[in-house]
């Protein structure tokens, strides 16, 4: 390894292919290529294995966070993504979907409606129900023909869980 890493970093070789380049490429990609240069001058190298993982583990973590802030803050597409999903981490949806694997396709839908609003002028046709609408999720809250039923099963559950309280702030639309 050593050899072949030193063919590689001399150039030996007109076109190296294999493990070496793939490691450097990835090294490259993750700011880490130090520990390689070190290790190929002084065959030294982060003592522990458990060291050498949280040093990638870390390197990684950061330079997948600035290409993720960065996409998400100059992509328009990311809207409303960018303020309901704020953080690095998995959505609230997939970790839903991981406890209780029948709510999959169901989380999968919630995630693309985050990746999907758009606030321009131009209407969206909903493929469901034929309806003409601008944001989504208002339209499938509010709209939807398609849903009719489960946003009345939605409903039913809001009045449900304190129908006299609900009951005082529908009223309250009212007046």
């Amino acid at each position: 390894m050593i050899s072949r890493l030193m063919e590689f970093k001399r150039k030996c070789v007109p076109e190296q292919l294999g493990f070496i380049p793939d490691i450097y490429k990835a090294a490259e990609k993750y700011n880490i290529t130090d520990y390689i240069v070190n290790f190929a001058n002084t065959v030294s190298f982060p003592s522990k294995k458990k060291l050498w993982s949280v040093i990638v583990n870390r390197k990684i973590k950061a330079t997948e966070e600035t290409w993720w802030l960065y996409r998400i803050s100059c992509d328009n597409d990311f809207y409303m993504f960018r303020h309901i999903h704020s953080a690095i981490k998995p959505h609230k949806a997939w970790t839903i979907a991981k406890q209780f694997p029948e709510l999959h396709a169901s989380s999968k839908y919630v995630i693309d409606l985050c990746s999907v609003v758009r606030y321009e002028d131009e209407h969206l046709l909903c493929d469901k129900c034929g309806k003409f609408f601008l944001n989504i999720v208002e339209h499938l809250l509010v709209s939807c023909d398609f849903i009719q039923d489960k946003r009345d099963d939605l409903w039913q559950d809001i009045i449900n869980v304190n129908p006299i309280k609900f009951s005082v702030y529908e009223q309250s639309f009212g007046t």
